[in-house]
């Protein structure tokens, strides 16, 4: 199995991420509908990646009341099933990470890795986003990854932006 791991000192802010997603996903450079986003504080210079990290145990899907998440155990992916979202956003909501987004259209989308082959690591250019191969040294680099994420939310007061990016909380960014 491999895993996703964001290396937050790294991310430029460059948005490639975004755009990289959205062409994937859906056709189109149009960050608002990518399963990636970049919370940024310009002011502390701070560019935060916000992505679905693939959790062994997810919050989204055990919260889920249309069962619309569910967890392959063999690739680890995290998948949303769009016919069965009936969009409460409890997942946004209960997502420590805030790796669960609804686009402009009131569609929820999250990060699917790309099917195992995720675009935004090929082309991130400082290397922030990492894909590799599970094993206990990769697997503390993401425990500390995800560590580092939760204190630059707290710290920088980032909740509130991710929130508006997630386009619950508030007005969209």
């Amino acid at each position: 199995m491999k895993l996703l791991i964001i290396d937050y000192d790294l991310c430029s802010g460059c948005r490639v991420c975004e755009l990289i997603c959205s062409m994937e996903h859906a056709g189109v450079f149009k960050p608002s509908i990518s399963r990636i986003r970049v919370v940024k504080n310009d002011k502390l210079s701070i560019d935060v990646p916000l992505v679905c990290i693939q959790c062994e145990s997810p919050a989204c899907v055990n919260i889920c009341p249309a069962k619309a998440l569910s967890r392959d155990e063999e690739t680890g992916i995290v998948r949303l099933d769009p016919d069965k979202c009936i969009g409460c956003n409890l997942c946004i909501l209960k997502c420590p990470y805030h790796g669960v987004f609804k686009t402009p259209d009131g569609v929820v989308v999250k990060c699917d890795l790309c099917g195992g082959d995720p675009r935004c690591v090929k082309y991130c250019p400082t290397g922030a986003l990492q894909y590799v191969e599970e094993s206990p040294e990769t697997k503390a680099k993401r425990e500390k990854s995800r560590e580092k994420l939760l204190k630059l939310l707290r710290e920088y007061e980032l909740e509130k932006p991710a929130l508006r990016i997630a386009r619950v909380g508030g007005s969209g960014a």
